[in-house]
């Protein structure tokens, strides 16, 4: 049995939720995009620009050993320019991931914590970073969509198995041993998918179930949260059905 390509499956999620972020981003309004919240990088179009540049930066140290310096005078990137470099330095990390050696280094200029000139930095370490970097902006983007009302994509792991490798193993012919993550014949409205995972975990199938629980019992579930407590009560008032509480 081979092992499982646990650093190329790491990185294809990695590029396949930055995609999706992006994606959603670009149907915001100007205003949207200029949306910032504290603690984060900056507004969102910057966010994603520095996600950008910051990605290819890191796919240009560990393929070339030198940094990807991007012109001071260069003009903002488009939606559909950075859609295409963050493709690039994607799918270039998930090639070099796998290749990386713990021996493998590149000399990088140094000016942190005390420490200034240069240094020797583990490839292994750049990748991590990449990891790390994107997930915090994300978290950011993510953050920002929140408060301006607008709901941010489902970027966890499990979104990412049930929409890519699913069907990719379905379109292949493999056979996967796994039980169905949705029910088809679901009555449930459109949540999310950890709270629509949470419900089915908890044997819950259809919306009629839910009027012999509270709505207190159900945030308990891990993955359940006020959102999809407020969507599920508005299509049980729809039909005129409560919560077991109400």
């Amino acid at each position: 049995m081979q092992p499982y390509p646990v650093l190329e499956t790491l990185f294809r999620h990695h590029l396949w939720a930055n995609l999706q972020l992006l994606e959603l981003c670009s149907t915001l309004r100007d205003e949207q995009l200029q949306a910032s919240a504290v603690g984060g990088y900056g507004s969102i179009i910057d966010t994603l620009q520095h996600m950008v540049r910051a990605e290819r930066s890191y796919l240009s140290r560990i393929s070339t050993g030198e940094p990807y310096r991007r012109p001071e005078d260069a003009p903002p990137l488009d939606f559909a320019e950075m859609a295409k470099w963050l493709r690039h330095s994607g799918e270039g990390l998930i090639e070099w991931a796998p290749k990386v050696q713990a021996a493998d280094s590149v000399e990088i200029q140094w000016d942190n914590r005390g420490i200034v000139g240069p240094i020797q930095m583990p490839k292994a370490v750049l990748l991590t970073q990449a990891i790390n970097h994107a997930t915090e902006h994300r978290a950011q983007i993510m953050a920002i969509l929140t408060q301006l009302g607008v709901e941010p994509p489902e970027l966890d792991s499990w979104s990412y198995f049930e929409t890519q490798e699913l069907k990719a193993n379905d379109d292949e012919g493999r056979n996967v041993q796994t039980t169905q993550l949705s029910n088809p014949t679901s009555d449930f409205p459109k949540i999310g998918a950890p709270a629509r995972r949470a419900l089915n975990a908890a044997g819950y199938q259809h919306l009629e179930q839910l009027t012999q629980v509270s709505e207190k019992e159900l945030l308990r579930l891990h993955g359940m949260g006020p959102k999809a407590i407020r969507i599920l009560r508005e299509a049980l008032a729809a039909q005129g059905a409560a919560f077991a509480d109400k």
